[in-house]
């Protein structure tokens, strides 16, 4: 059964890239490598600090535009400080 991920990343200036895919390694050697998003480019990926699986796609993009969010933007800086 396939899987649909929603990501972020955490990039080099502090900042959090949220995105969504259907293969977390691949996309993230692309961000890396610097084929992914303007963000990433400019804002080189550390580490991947959220990953969650989806039977749809619909249900990553869904959650990726809530983690875009202000909600979503305040539920990670609520999550990421209590470690």
């Amino acid at each position: 059964m396939k899987k649909y991920i929603a990501y972020v990343l955490l990039c080099d200036d502090g900042s959090l890239y949220k995105g969504h895919c259907s293969d977390i390694e691949e996309r993230y050697k692309r961000h890396c490598a610097g084929y992914g998003a303007k963000h990433t480019r400019e804002h080189k990926p550390i580490k991947i600090v959220l990953i969650e699986e989806f039977s749809t796609e619909q249900e990553a993009i869904d959650r990726e535009k809530y983690l875009k969010s202000g909600s979503g933007r305040k539920w990670l800086k609520a999550k990421f400080a209590n470690g």
